[in-house]
Protein backbone atom coordinates (compact mmCIF):
# COMPACT_ATOMS: atom_id res chain seq x y z
CA UNK A 1 0.00 0.00 0.00
CA UNK A 2 2.84 2.64 0.76
CA UNK A 3 3.75 2.19 -3.01
CA UNK A 4 0.46 3.37 -3.88
CA UNK A 5 -1.06 0.11 -4.88
CA UNK A 6 -4.92 -0.06 -4.58
CA UNK A 7 -6.84 -2.47 -2.17
CA UNK A 8 -7.22 -5.01 -5.45
CA UNK A 9 -4.03 -4.77 -6.95
CA UNK A 10 -2.82 -5.75 -3.46
CA UNK A 11 -4.96 -8.25 -2.81
CA UNK A 12 -4.20 -9.96 -6.29
CA UNK A 13 -0.25 -9.79 -5.61
CA UNK A 14 -0.94 -11.12 -2.41
CA UNK A 15 -2.65 -13.92 -3.87
CA UNK A 16 0.05 -14.78 -5.90
CA UNK A 17 3.25 -14.28 -3.28
CA UNK A 18 0.88 -17.10 -1.72
CA UNK A 19 0.75 -19.15 -4.27
CA UNK A 20 4.22 -19.38 -5.16
CA UNK A 21 4.88 -20.12 -1.74
CA UNK A 22 2.40 -23.24 -1.84
CA UNK A 23 4.46 -24.20 -4.80
CA UNK A 24 7.71 -23.76 -3.00
CA UNK A 25 6.40 -26.30 -0.44
CA UNK A 26 5.40 -28.71 -2.83
CA UNK A 27 8.90 -29.07 -4.40
CA UNK A 28 10.47 -29.18 -1.23
CA UNK A 29 11.98 -25.80 -1.66
CA UNK A 30 13.14 -23.25 1.04
CA UNK A 31 12.97 -19.19 1.22
CA UNK A 32 16.74 -20.33 0.57
CA UNK A 33 15.58 -21.48 -2.78
CA UNK A 34 14.12 -17.69 -4.04
CA UNK A 35 15.70 -16.29 -6.58
CA UNK A 36 15.43 -15.77 -10.49
CA UNK A 37 15.75 -19.53 -11.88
CA UNK A 38 12.65 -20.51 -9.72
CA UNK A 39 10.46 -17.68 -10.02
CA UNK A 40 10.90 -18.65 -14.01
CA UNK A 41 9.90 -22.05 -13.37
CA UNK A 42 6.80 -20.82 -11.34
CA UNK A 43 5.90 -18.47 -13.98
CA UNK A 44 5.70 -21.94 -16.67
CA UNK A 45 3.94 -23.82 -13.66
CA UNK A 46 0.71 -20.88 -13.78
CA UNK A 47 1.08 -20.62 -17.76
CA UNK A 48 -0.27 -24.35 -17.69
CA UNK A 49 -1.89 -24.73 -14.70
CA UNK A 50 -3.33 -20.82 -13.11
CA UNK A 51 -4.92 -18.09 -15.12
CA UNK A 52 -1.94 -15.60 -14.98
CA UNK A 53 -2.25 -11.76 -14.88
CA UNK A 54 -0.13 -8.84 -16.13
CA UNK A 55 1.24 -8.26 -12.40
CA UNK A 56 2.45 -11.44 -11.63
CA UNK A 57 5.92 -11.09 -12.72
CA UNK A 58 6.44 -7.66 -10.90
CA UNK A 59 4.81 -9.12 -7.63
CA UNK A 60 7.22 -11.62 -7.68
CA UNK A 61 10.33 -9.60 -8.16
CA UNK A 62 8.90 -7.39 -5.91
CA UNK A 63 9.27 -10.12 -3.41
CA UNK A 64 12.19 -11.56 -4.27
CA UNK A 65 13.84 -7.44 -3.62
CA UNK A 66 12.30 -7.26 -0.33
CA UNK A 67 13.47 -11.07 0.58
CA UNK A 68 17.23 -9.58 -0.45
CA UNK A 69 16.94 -6.42 1.67
CA UNK A 70 16.61 -8.29 4.85
CA UNK A 71 19.01 -10.95 3.73
CA UNK A 72 16.44 -13.67 4.00
CA UNK A 73 17.40 -15.76 0.65
CA UNK A 74 20.71 -15.88 -1.17
CA UNK A 75 21.71 -12.65 -2.98
CA UNK A 76 22.10 -11.95 -6.35
CA UNK A 77 24.54 -14.23 -8.50
CA UNK A 78 27.12 -12.96 -10.49
CA UNK A 79 26.44 -12.78 -13.74
CA UNK A 80 28.78 -14.03 -16.19
CA UNK A 81 29.21 -12.13 -19.28
CA UNK A 82 29.53 -13.62 -22.81
CA UNK A 83 32.72 -12.32 -24.52
CA UNK A 84 31.16 -9.73 -26.77
CA UNK A 85 28.96 -8.79 -24.04
CA UNK A 86 32.09 -8.15 -21.36
CA UNK A 87 33.44 -6.37 -24.26
CA UNK A 88 30.76 -3.51 -24.60
CA UNK A 89 30.67 -3.48 -20.87
CA UNK A 90 34.47 -2.57 -20.53
CA UNK A 91 33.90 0.06 -23.31
CA UNK A 92 31.16 1.33 -21.49
CA UNK A 93 32.86 1.80 -18.22
CA UNK A 94 36.18 3.73 -20.27
CA UNK A 95 33.51 6.14 -21.65
CA UNK A 96 32.60 6.82 -17.90
CA UNK A 97 35.68 7.14 -16.12
CA UNK A 98 37.64 8.36 -19.37
CA UNK A 99 35.15 11.15 -20.52
CA UNK A 100 32.66 11.67 -17.90
CA UNK A 101 29.80 10.42 -20.49
CA UNK A 102 26.97 10.56 -19.22
CA UNK A 103 24.09 7.36 -19.59
CA UNK A 104 22.29 9.13 -22.04
CA UNK A 105 25.56 9.23 -23.94
CA UNK A 106 27.19 5.68 -23.28
CA UNK A 107 23.47 4.57 -24.67
CA UNK A 108 23.77 5.60 -27.80
CA UNK A 109 26.91 3.76 -28.53
CA UNK A 110 25.55 0.53 -27.73
CA UNK A 111 23.52 -0.38 -30.73
CA UNK A 112 26.04 0.34 -33.49
CA UNK A 113 29.31 -0.90 -31.22
CA UNK A 114 27.24 -4.31 -31.17
CA UNK A 115 26.83 -4.19 -34.58
CA UNK A 116 30.34 -3.83 -35.53
CA UNK A 117 31.54 -7.04 -32.95
CA UNK A 118 29.12 -9.00 -34.44
CA UNK A 119 30.10 -8.38 -37.77
CA UNK A 120 34.14 -7.85 -37.17
CA UNK A 121 34.43 -9.13 -34.17
CA UNK A 122 32.77 -11.97 -33.50
CA UNK A 123 35.31 -14.22 -31.68
CA UNK A 124 36.18 -11.29 -29.21
CA UNK A 125 39.67 -10.13 -28.26
CA UNK A 126 41.03 -12.68 -30.29
CA UNK A 127 39.86 -10.63 -33.22
CA UNK A 128 41.33 -7.22 -32.32
CA UNK A 129 44.74 -8.31 -33.76
CA UNK A 130 43.81 -8.81 -37.44
CA UNK A 131 41.42 -5.34 -36.73
CA UNK A 132 42.07 -2.67 -39.71
CA UNK A 133 41.15 0.48 -40.92
CA UNK A 134 39.80 -1.16 -43.98
CA UNK A 135 37.47 -3.60 -42.16
CA UNK A 136 35.88 -0.59 -40.44
CA UNK A 137 35.46 1.62 -43.35
CA UNK A 138 33.93 -1.24 -45.07
CA UNK A 139 31.61 -1.73 -42.17
CA UNK A 140 30.68 2.43 -42.29
CA UNK A 141 30.28 1.77 -46.22
CA UNK A 142 28.07 -0.76 -45.64
CA UNK A 143 25.68 0.52 -43.05
CA UNK A 144 26.27 4.33 -43.10
CA UNK A 145 22.40 4.13 -45.40
CA UNK A 146 20.52 1.78 -42.79
CA UNK A 147 19.00 5.08 -40.86
CA UNK A 148 18.72 8.80 -41.06
CA UNK A 149 22.08 10.83 -41.57
CA UNK A 150 22.44 11.57 -38.01
CA UNK A 151 22.53 8.06 -37.02
CA UNK A 152 24.98 7.00 -39.67
CA UNK A 153 26.90 10.06 -37.52
CA UNK A 154 26.54 8.87 -34.65
CA UNK A 155 27.87 5.88 -35.91
CA UNK A 156 31.21 7.21 -36.88
CA UNK A 157 31.78 8.62 -33.52
CA UNK A 158 30.70 5.02 -32.05
CA UNK A 159 33.46 3.60 -34.36
CA UNK A 160 36.11 6.59 -33.39
CA UNK A 161 35.41 5.82 -29.80
CA UNK A 162 35.87 2.46 -29.42
CA UNK A 163 39.56 2.43 -31.90
CA UNK A 164 40.88 4.80 -29.16
CA UNK A 165 39.64 2.39 -26.62
CA UNK A 166 41.24 -0.66 -28.40
CA UNK A 167 44.68 1.70 -28.56
CA UNK A 168 44.33 2.73 -24.81
CA UNK A 169 44.12 -1.23 -24.05
CA UNK A 170 46.68 -2.18 -26.34
CA UNK A 171 44.46 -4.37 -28.27
CA UNK A 172 46.00 -2.18 -31.03
CA UNK A 173 48.85 -0.70 -31.77
CA UNK A 174 47.63 2.00 -34.32
CA UNK A 175 44.77 4.21 -33.86
CA UNK A 176 41.98 3.31 -36.06
CA UNK A 177 39.94 5.71 -35.79
CA UNK A 178 41.71 7.93 -38.48
CA UNK A 179 40.34 5.42 -41.06
CA UNK A 180 36.93 6.09 -39.97
CA UNK A 181 35.94 8.65 -42.37
CA UNK A 182 33.18 11.65 -41.73
CA UNK A 183 29.58 11.79 -42.97
CA UNK A 184 28.62 14.98 -44.33
CA UNK A 185 25.29 16.88 -43.51
CA UNK A 186 23.17 19.47 -44.83
CA UNK A 187 21.69 21.78 -42.11
CA UNK A 188 18.57 23.67 -42.77
CA UNK A 189 17.00 21.62 -45.98
CA UNK A 190 14.01 20.72 -44.71
CA UNK A 191 11.44 22.29 -42.85
CA UNK A 192 10.58 21.45 -38.84
CA UNK A 193 7.35 20.29 -38.38
CA UNK A 194 4.76 22.14 -36.63
CA UNK A 195 1.43 22.65 -36.09
CA UNK A 196 -1.05 25.50 -35.90
CA UNK A 197 -2.58 27.25 -32.58
CA UNK A 198 -5.89 25.32 -33.22
CA UNK A 199 -3.80 22.07 -33.67
CA UNK A 200 -2.80 22.81 -30.64
CA UNK A 201 -5.58 22.82 -28.88
CA UNK A 202 -7.14 20.08 -30.35
CA UNK A 203 -5.06 18.11 -29.23
CA UNK A 204 -4.76 19.51 -25.25
CA UNK A 205 -8.33 18.86 -25.64
CA UNK A 206 -8.22 15.13 -26.07
CA UNK A 207 -6.57 14.98 -22.86
CA UNK A 208 -9.52 13.83 -19.82
CA UNK A 209 -8.61 16.75 -17.09
CA UNK A 210 -11.27 14.91 -14.48
CA UNK A 211 -8.78 11.53 -14.17
CA UNK A 212 -5.22 11.59 -12.65
CA UNK A 213 -4.03 10.16 -15.75
CA UNK A 214 -5.49 12.98 -18.05
CA UNK A 215 -4.37 15.66 -15.67
CA UNK A 216 -0.22 14.59 -16.16
CA UNK A 217 -0.64 14.48 -19.73
CA UNK A 218 -2.78 17.79 -20.23
CA UNK A 219 0.48 19.52 -17.93
CA UNK A 220 2.84 17.78 -19.86
CA UNK A 221 1.50 18.92 -23.33
CA UNK A 222 1.08 22.61 -21.58
CA UNK A 223 4.74 22.85 -20.53
CA UNK A 224 5.67 21.04 -24.53
CA UNK A 225 3.27 23.82 -25.91
CA UNK A 226 3.52 26.82 -24.31
CA UNK A 227 7.05 27.13 -22.91
CA UNK A 228 8.74 24.12 -25.25
CA UNK A 229 10.48 22.88 -22.56
CA UNK A 230 12.60 19.69 -24.09
CA UNK A 231 11.55 16.33 -23.23
CA UNK A 232 14.71 15.25 -21.39
CA UNK A 233 14.10 18.54 -19.38
CA UNK A 234 10.48 17.83 -18.10
CA UNK A 235 11.65 13.95 -17.10
CA UNK A 236 14.55 15.74 -14.94
CA UNK A 237 12.16 18.36 -13.58
CA UNK A 238 11.61 18.23 -10.00
CA UNK A 239 8.71 19.78 -7.06
CA UNK A 240 11.50 21.54 -6.14
CA UNK A 241 12.32 23.36 -9.54
CA UNK A 242 8.43 25.07 -9.17
CA UNK A 243 8.58 27.94 -7.27
CA UNK A 244 4.06 28.49 -6.88
CA UNK A 245 4.46 31.63 -5.61
CA UNK A 246 6.71 33.94 -8.29
CA UNK A 247 5.29 31.59 -11.30
CA UNK A 248 8.64 30.58 -12.45
CA UNK A 249 10.75 27.50 -12.97
CA UNK A 250 13.87 25.78 -12.88
CA UNK A 251 14.94 23.26 -15.64
CA UNK A 252 16.65 21.33 -13.15
CA UNK A 253 17.01 20.12 -9.59
CA UNK A 254 16.77 18.19 -6.61
CA UNK A 255 13.92 16.65 -5.02
CA UNK A 256 10.81 14.79 -5.82
CA UNK A 257 9.99 13.91 -9.13
CA UNK A 258 7.27 16.01 -10.38
CA UNK A 259 5.52 13.90 -13.10
CA UNK A 260 5.88 10.26 -12.72
CA UNK A 261 4.03 7.25 -14.09
CA UNK A 262 0.28 5.90 -13.28
CA UNK A 263 0.59 2.43 -12.34
CA UNK A 264 2.14 1.73 -9.25
CA UNK A 265 4.59 2.34 -7.58
CA UNK A 266 4.53 5.26 -9.32
CA UNK A 267 8.07 5.77 -10.42
CA UNK A 268 9.43 8.38 -12.02
CA UNK A 269 10.70 8.06 -16.08
CA UNK A 270 13.97 6.87 -16.86
CA UNK A 271 14.24 8.81 -20.21
CA UNK A 272 12.23 11.08 -22.56
CA UNK A 273 10.73 8.54 -24.26
CA UNK A 274 7.58 8.55 -21.67
CA UNK A 275 7.31 12.21 -22.44
CA UNK A 276 7.13 11.04 -26.26
CA UNK A 277 4.74 8.52 -25.86
CA UNK A 278 2.36 10.79 -23.88
CA UNK A 279 2.70 13.48 -27.13
CA UNK A 280 2.50 10.94 -29.33
CA UNK A 281 -0.93 9.21 -28.15
CA UNK A 282 -2.44 13.01 -27.74
CA UNK A 283 -1.54 13.81 -31.65
CA UNK A 284 -2.90 10.35 -32.44
CA UNK A 285 -6.27 11.15 -30.02
CA UNK A 286 -6.20 14.38 -32.28
CA UNK A 287 -6.14 12.71 -35.23
CA UNK A 288 -3.10 15.09 -36.34
CA UNK A 289 -1.00 13.53 -39.27
CA UNK A 290 2.66 14.57 -39.03
CA UNK A 291 5.99 12.93 -40.62
CA UNK A 292 7.23 12.56 -37.08
CA UNK A 293 5.17 12.69 -33.98
CA UNK A 294 6.65 13.22 -30.67
CA UNK A 295 7.75 16.13 -27.90
CA UNK A 296 9.80 18.68 -29.86
CA UNK A 297 7.05 19.28 -32.58
CA UNK A 298 5.40 21.44 -29.88
CA UNK A 299 9.03 22.55 -29.35
CA UNK A 300 8.80 23.98 -33.25
CA UNK A 301 5.28 24.77 -33.40
CA UNK A 302 6.01 27.28 -30.35
CA UNK A 303 8.60 29.05 -32.19
CA UNK A 304 6.73 29.22 -35.81
CA UNK A 305 3.94 30.67 -33.86
CA UNK A 306 5.97 32.94 -32.32
CA UNK A 307 7.69 34.17 -35.74
CA UNK A 308 4.47 34.37 -37.36
CA UNK A 309 3.05 36.63 -34.30
CA UNK A 310 6.03 39.25 -35.31
CA UNK A 311 8.61 37.96 -33.00
CA UNK A 312 12.44 38.15 -33.67
CA UNK A 313 14.96 35.50 -34.06
CA UNK A 314 16.23 36.68 -31.07
CA UNK A 315 13.36 36.67 -28.63
CA UNK A 316 12.72 33.43 -30.20
CA UNK A 317 16.09 31.61 -29.52
CA UNK A 318 15.74 33.51 -25.47
CA UNK A 319 12.18 31.48 -25.03
CA UNK A 320 13.79 28.16 -26.32
CA UNK A 321 17.50 28.84 -24.73
CA UNK A 322 19.53 28.26 -27.85
CA UNK A 323 22.68 28.38 -26.91
CA UNK A 324 23.83 29.47 -30.17
CA UNK A 325 21.68 31.53 -33.13
CA UNK A 326 22.24 29.35 -35.63
CA UNK A 327 20.18 26.95 -34.24
CA UNK A 328 17.52 29.11 -34.06
CA UNK A 329 17.91 30.40 -37.51
CA UNK A 330 16.45 27.45 -39.35
CA UNK A 331 12.76 29.08 -38.81
CA UNK A 332 13.76 31.69 -40.95
CA UNK A 333 12.71 29.75 -43.66
CA UNK A 334 9.28 28.38 -42.34
CA UNK A 335 6.95 31.59 -42.41
CA UNK A 336 6.10 30.46 -46.31
CA UNK A 337 3.38 33.08 -46.65
CA UNK A 338 6.03 35.72 -46.43
CA UNK A 339 7.75 34.38 -48.84
CA UNK A 340 5.30 34.09 -51.21
CA UNK A 341 4.18 37.46 -50.79
CA UNK A 342 7.59 38.33 -52.38
CA UNK A 343 6.22 37.44 -56.24
CA UNK A 344 3.11 37.96 -57.78
CA UNK A 345 1.06 34.96 -58.24
CA UNK A 346 2.17 32.13 -59.97
CA UNK A 347 4.76 34.59 -62.08
CA UNK A 348 7.97 35.64 -61.08
CA UNK A 349 9.12 39.23 -61.71
CA UNK A 350 12.76 40.07 -61.77
CA UNK A 351 12.42 41.97 -58.19
CA UNK A 352 11.48 39.17 -56.50
CA UNK A 353 14.31 37.37 -57.98
CA UNK A 354 16.16 40.09 -56.89
CA UNK A 355 14.51 40.31 -53.47
CA UNK A 356 15.03 36.27 -53.33
CA UNK A 357 18.61 36.52 -53.83
CA UNK A 358 18.55 39.19 -50.85
CA UNK A 359 17.03 36.57 -48.99
CA UNK A 360 19.24 33.96 -49.59
CA UNK A 361 22.70 35.73 -49.51
CA UNK A 362 22.14 37.11 -46.32
CA UNK A 363 20.73 33.61 -45.23
CA UNK A 364 24.34 32.38 -46.05
CA UNK A 365 25.85 34.99 -44.60
CA UNK A 366 24.47 34.77 -41.39
CA UNK A 367 25.60 31.01 -40.84
CA UNK A 368 29.08 32.21 -41.42
CA UNK A 369 29.73 31.75 -45.12
CA UNK A 370 31.40 35.11 -46.74
CA UNK A 371 29.93 34.09 -49.74
CA UNK A 372 31.32 36.99 -51.94
CA UNK A 373 32.39 35.26 -55.18
CA UNK A 374 28.72 33.24 -55.36
CA UNK A 375 27.08 36.50 -54.50
CA UNK A 376 28.29 38.15 -57.79
CA UNK A 377 28.03 35.21 -59.99
CA UNK A 378 24.70 34.61 -58.58
CA UNK A 379 23.81 38.34 -59.42
CA UNK A 380 24.72 37.51 -63.07
CA UNK A 381 22.28 34.67 -62.51
CA UNK A 382 19.42 36.13 -62.45
CA UNK A 383 19.98 39.05 -65.01
CA UNK A 384 20.30 36.13 -67.49
CA UNK A 385 16.90 35.17 -65.74
CA UNK A 386 15.67 38.60 -66.80
CA UNK A 387 17.13 38.27 -70.61
CA UNK A 388 15.83 34.91 -71.12
CA UNK A 389 12.29 36.36 -69.96
CA UNK A 390 11.30 33.11 -67.19
CA UNK A 391 9.08 32.81 -64.36
CA UNK A 392 11.50 30.12 -62.71
CA UNK A 393 14.92 28.38 -62.98
CA UNK A 394 15.18 24.81 -64.84
CA UNK A 395 17.91 22.61 -65.57
CA UNK A 396 18.37 23.59 -69.25
CA UNK A 397 18.76 27.21 -67.96
CA UNK A 398 21.66 26.74 -65.23
CA UNK A 399 23.57 25.17 -67.83
CA UNK A 400 23.10 27.31 -70.47
CA UNK A 401 24.02 30.30 -68.70
CA UNK A 402 26.89 27.95 -66.78
CA UNK A 403 28.94 27.10 -70.12
CA UNK A 404 29.02 30.55 -71.30
CA UNK A 405 32.33 31.02 -70.88
CA UNK A 406 34.57 29.69 -73.63
CA UNK A 407 36.21 26.09 -73.10
CA UNK A 408 35.47 23.70 -70.43
CA UNK A 409 37.13 24.60 -67.47
CA UNK A 410 36.33 24.31 -63.64
CA UNK A 411 34.15 27.35 -63.25
CA UNK A 412 31.16 25.65 -65.37
CA UNK A 413 30.90 23.28 -62.26
CA UNK A 414 31.54 25.76 -59.79
CA UNK A 415 29.29 28.10 -60.93
CA UNK A 416 26.21 25.56 -61.75
CA UNK A 417 27.08 24.38 -57.79
CA UNK A 418 25.92 28.03 -56.66
CA UNK A 419 23.11 27.87 -58.91
CA UNK A 420 22.36 24.36 -56.69
CA UNK A 421 21.99 26.45 -53.97
CA UNK A 422 19.89 29.33 -54.62
CA UNK A 423 17.27 26.71 -56.42
CA UNK A 424 16.91 24.54 -53.38
CA UNK A 425 16.32 27.85 -51.92
CA UNK A 426 13.69 28.80 -54.11
CA UNK A 427 12.05 25.27 -54.29
CA UNK A 428 10.37 26.05 -51.11
CA UNK A 429 8.19 28.68 -52.12
CA UNK A 430 7.62 27.64 -55.98
CA UNK A 431 7.96 23.87 -56.91
CA UNK A 432 8.19 24.62 -60.24
CA UNK A 433 11.81 25.14 -59.89
CA UNK A 434 13.88 22.38 -60.96
CA UNK A 435 17.02 21.87 -59.00
CA UNK A 436 20.85 20.62 -61.01
CA UNK A 437 21.63 17.57 -60.17
CA UNK A 438 25.04 17.06 -59.12
CA UNK A 439 27.85 15.90 -61.32
CA UNK A 440 26.11 17.36 -64.82
CA UNK A 441 29.48 19.27 -65.04
CA UNK A 442 32.63 17.96 -63.87
CA UNK A 443 36.46 19.17 -64.13
CA UNK A 444 39.29 17.18 -62.88
CA UNK A 445 41.30 20.32 -62.06
CA UNK A 446 44.35 18.57 -60.68
CA UNK A 447 47.14 17.94 -63.26
CA UNK A 448 48.57 14.56 -63.54
CA UNK A 449 52.16 14.90 -61.47
CA UNK A 450 55.18 13.60 -62.89
CA UNK A 451 56.66 11.10 -60.48
CA UNK A 452 60.60 11.50 -60.99
CA UNK A 453 62.48 8.15 -60.29
CA UNK A 454 65.65 7.42 -58.13
CA UNK A 455 68.35 7.70 -61.30
CA UNK A 456 66.71 11.26 -62.43
CA UNK A 457 66.85 12.77 -58.72
CA UNK A 458 70.99 11.60 -58.68
CA UNK A 459 71.09 13.20 -62.07
CA UNK A 460 69.86 16.44 -60.72
CA UNK A 461 71.72 16.81 -57.52
CA UNK A 462 74.42 16.27 -59.59
CA UNK A 463 74.09 19.24 -62.75
CA UNK A 464 72.48 21.34 -59.37
CA UNK A 465 76.31 20.70 -58.22
CA UNK A 466 78.02 21.34 -61.39
CA UNK A 467 76.79 24.63 -61.73
CA UNK A 468 78.99 27.55 -61.52
CA UNK A 469 77.71 30.72 -59.69
CA UNK A 470 76.16 33.42 -62.14
CA UNK A 471 78.63 35.91 -61.43
CA UNK A 472 81.86 33.64 -61.16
Amino acid sequence: MTEGHCYQSGARNILVVADYSAWLAINHLSVNDVNEDSISKYEQFRQQHRRPFLSDHAALIRLLRLLRGINATTPVAKIVLQPLAKIESDFEQYLRQNYGHCETSVIRHRTPLRKFLQQCCPAGVSDFASLSGTDTRQFLVQHAHDQSPSSAKNMCWTLRSFSRYLLYKGYTTCDLSCAVPSIRTWSLTALPGHLSEKQIEKVLNTCDRKSAVGMRDYAVLMLLSRLGLRANEIVLLKLDDVNWHAGSLNIRGKGRTLFVSTLAPHSNFSSSAGISGIAASALNRAKVTLERKGAHVFRHSLAINLLQAGATLAEIGQVLRHKSHDTTRIYAKVDIGGLRALAMPGVYTMNAFCQTLHEYVALRRSLGHKFTQPARDLEGFVTFLMHCNTKFITTKLALEWATQSPGKNASWAIKLSYVRGLARHLQITDTRTEVPAVGLLSYNSSAKPYIYSVAEIQALLEAALALKPAKA
